[in-house]
């Protein structure tokens, strides 16, 4: 039995049976009664339901229970909601961050419990780092073993105790599953997944399910990427980090979170994929239709279901809808048919619809709601303006940071210039106006009428500052009580206010699926300005995507998925001036772009290693750890008297062929050349090396001065003083935030000194070949 598994007591050290702790809170907002945690952040206020997050059985406690009946970890929770919000950078963090992180929590409570560990101080490093590795390893559901969790209800469980579990319909077929029943049943507390045996054993028990049954989809959880268990170790450091008069962990458990995480991680996080421009013109050309033909009939169908609900009996209601024009032209439109009784989302509330003939109906039906079409709306509207701004998705429908009624400020109406007030998360971290084309105009526009026809009444104005894309639902039941509902610019189970439905309708007659997420909008966005002027001002790109650094934008631009090679190569080729004779330096600049267009060029890298070889060994002017070597090598090589004997090009070719033979290979990059080899694992010397892998993106002049395989000449000096001018003007520049600007003024400084050492370096190295040809040695 392993250290874990024989800890079954729930007071196995002195801290177990001391008194109840009590934490005070100091956040305001943030207060705790009756099993549900109130907390207000800057937009809303939210009820976190802890008395719905259930622990398992275990042998000292034999039955489910809550986690609002452990004291303990409620304690536990209250400290370390504080201490988030104390730590928030950028305002106070959503009720939804907090819920998120509350997850994390009750889940690693739930993995201490099944190993026997019931207080944060009994678990050990070696307890912690376990837990860790079979998340990483296996995934929560795996880990927390799920599966069989529900093997032991279902196989304990008559039909009739099964039945109380479920939303059936009065004809007998299943609708959905009551998750907080199943959650109490085996003690769980975050988002249910249905495994296929458990879907298989429920439809043999009551038959096959309705609508919402047929398209929930419940695919096995893989492990998590490297990004998520950085995530988890986060949360883990921070539970050692607690006040003392919580239970807490008695040490800080990770020092490097991403590294560790990228060491425990099977599945690592993979970079966005590039939009393809097939893609793209299918996506924005729904777009375009979704604002200029789908919005307008929306808008007028809502309004006028807006105005008569009140006047109309339901099925007079039903009639109005069905006879109503936009109706017919919405339905021509999509080319299915819009129902009227589904104006409800079909998967929010189940229970609520039983009693709706159409969703009990178990035949396969092509309607869509008015949700789904106001889904297609809000997907078509924030696809244009993200595409067309940039903008990251949490900031165009975010709760927290979305756009807002009111946030599109007229300069002159009449010429149609205006500005968006919207957020930059990651830089600014506060809302900023930026100039708007028309096209991005009329979706906001589109937005604000879609949210003020869909108001509880057509007396009621939305308020400016509301979240664009949070809506009322109209019902189709006279009187029913107004229900609010937002759009997820993401994938759900179902179509409705996600971008399902619009991504269905847009690639309906393609052959292949489209890959699209949201985030591929912001890398289009900087190939298209790239090939729009071929040199953009990656300065200018950076502002306008709220990057940090220059060197992400960089990335966005030239990462190598994103930009083929070829068409690069094609571009740079065919519109440069190829007189190159002689020219070394214009020869030098002609070969760095084209080898940065394929780098599988070996007479093009042989060329620059020749280059670069005469210079360090007959001009001295080089300097970097590959000028080191190459020096050395050439001291050795005279010794060989066939060698000496050779003219100067023909030792310089001897040593390229050598060199290369030995894998050395080129890589341009702003600040000089790296000639690292190309196969990784002979790179163990190289400074930006990481697990044998190369991270030249991270590498700068100060990691690469150092580095054996670094060069640099004259040029590249010119090039870092450029940089040093631009840091120079960023440190003054009052309009970027204060903390870039003090990384700026930092980052001047040290490139500073790094120019002047490269440059006595380059002196003293040609000082060192000139007494190396008087005297016979370096």
């Amino acid at each position: 039995m392993s250290p874990l598994n024989q800890r079954i007591s729930p007071s196995s050290t002195a801290d177990s049976t001391t008194e109840q702790k009590t934490y005070l809170v100091e956040s305001p907002g943030l207060t705790y009664s009756d099993g549900i945690i109130h907390y207000t952040d800057s937009v809303r206020s939210w009820e976190i339901r802890i008395d719905h997050w259930f622990l398992p059985a275990t042998r000292p406690y034999p039955r489910t229970s809550s986690l609002a009946e452990h004291p303990e970890y409620v304690q536990v929770l209250l400290a370390y909601f504080d201490r988030l919000i104390k730590e928030s950078y950028s305002g106070r963090p959503s009720g939804k961050v907090l819920s998120n992180h509350g997850g994390r929590v009750l889940r690693i409570i739930d993995w201490l419990r099944s190993n026997g560990i019931y207080h944060f101080a009994d678990a050990t490093t070696a307890d912690i780092l376990q837990l860790a590795t079979d998340v990483a390893q296996l995934g929560w559901y795996q880990a927390l073993h799920y599966e069989q969790r529900w093997r032991r209800a279902l196989n304990t469980m008559s039909k009739e105790e099964i039945r109380e579990g479920l939303y059936i319909q009065p004809n007998g077929h299943v609708n959905a599953i009551q998750s907080l029943f199943w959650s109490q049943k085996f003690g769980w507390g975050s988002e249910h997944i249905l495994p296929s045996f458990a879907r298989a054993h429920i439809e043999s028990l009551f038959g096959p399910g309705g609508k919402i049954w047929r398209g929930r989809k419940d695919e096995q959880h893989a492990p998590p990427v490297t990004g998520s268990i950085a995530s988890l170790l986060s949360v883990l450091n921070r539970l050692s980090e607690l006040p003392a008069n919580v239970d807490r962990l008695r040490e800080r458990p990770f020092r490097e979170t991403y590294q560790t995480a990228e060491n425990l991680t099977k599945n690592r996080s993979s970079k966005a994929k590039n939009l393809s421009l097939h893609d793209a013109v299918v996506i924005l050309k729904n777009s375009v239709l979704g604002i200029y033909e789908v919005a307008p009939a929306l808008n007028e169908l809502l309004s006028d279901m807006q105005r008569e609900r009140s006047q109309l009996s339901d099925p007079k209601f039903r009639i109005f809808f069905i006879n109503h024009p936009a109706t017919s032209h919405l339905s021509e439109l999509f080319g299915v048919k819009i129902s009227a009784l589904n104006i409800r989302a079909l998967n929010t509330n189940a229970e609520a619809e039983l009693d709706d003939p159409i969703l009990n109906s178990t035949e396969p039906s092509i309607d869509i709601s008015i949700d789904t079409v106001i889904g297609f709306v809000q997907s078509a509207c924030a696809i244009a303006i993200g595409g067309l701004t940039a903008h990251r998705p949490g900031e165009i429908v975010g709760d927290h940071f979305g756009l807002r009624v009111g946030d599109l400020i007229y300069e002159s109406p009449e010429d149609s210039i205006a500005k968006l007030n919207i957020y930059f998360s990651k830089s600014l971290r506060e809302r900023r106006p930026i100039y708007v084309t028309r096209m991005v105009m009329d979706a906001f526009l589109s937005l604000e009428k879609l949210k003020a026809a869909s108001m509880p009444d057509a007396d009621t104005a939305p308020t400016v500052g509301e979240n664009l894309f949070d809506l009322h639902r109209i019902s189709s039941k006279k009187g029913a009580k107004p229900v609010r509902t937002k759009a997820k610019f993401s994938f759900g189970q179902t179509e409705h206010r996600s971008l399902n439905f619009f991504l269905k309708h847009s690639f309906a007659n393609e052959e292949q699926e489209s890959n699209f997420t949201p985030k591929m909008l912001r890398r289009f966005y900087c190939l298209l300005k790239m090939n729009r002027y071929r040199d953009p001002d990656i300065m200018a790109l950076q502002q306008t995507l709220g990057h940090l650094w220059a060197s992400t934008t960089h990335l966005y631009c030239f990462d190598k998925p994103n930009v083929p090679y070829d068409e690069r190569a094609e571009e740079k080729i065919g519109a440069r001036n190829t007189k190159r004779g002689e020219d070394a330096v214009a020869r030098r600049a002609f070969l760095e772009d084209t080898l940065l267009l394929n780098e599988e060029s070996d007479s093009i890298a042989k060329d620059i290693l020749f280059e670069n070889i005469d210079q360090i060994i007959f001009d001295g002017a080089a300097a970097g750890g590959f000028s080191r070597f190459i020096r050395k090598l050439y001291a050795r090589m005279l010794e060989n008297i066939s060698f000496e004997e050779l003219g100067d090009d023909d030792q310089v070719s001897a040593l390229v062929e050598m060199v290369h033979k030995k894998g050395y290979r080129y890589e341009p990059m702003i600040h000089g050349q790296c000639h690292a080899k190309a196969d990784g694992h002979h790179n163990s010397r190289a400074l930006c090396q990481h697990n044998g892998e190369l991270r030249r993106e991270n590498a700068g002049p100060v990691t690469c001065r150092k580095c054996p395989y670094h060069y640099l000449a004259h040029e590249y000096i010119e090039n870092m003083v450029m940089m040093h001018a631009e840091l120079v003007a960023e440190a003054e520049d009052f309009m970027l935030p204060p903390i870039q600007q003090r990384r700026a003024s930092l980052d001047s400084t040290n490139l500073a000194r790094i120019i002047e050492l490269n440059r006595q370096e380059m002196a003293d190295n040609r000082a060192s070949m000139v007494m190396f040809f008087k005297e016979g040695g370096i």
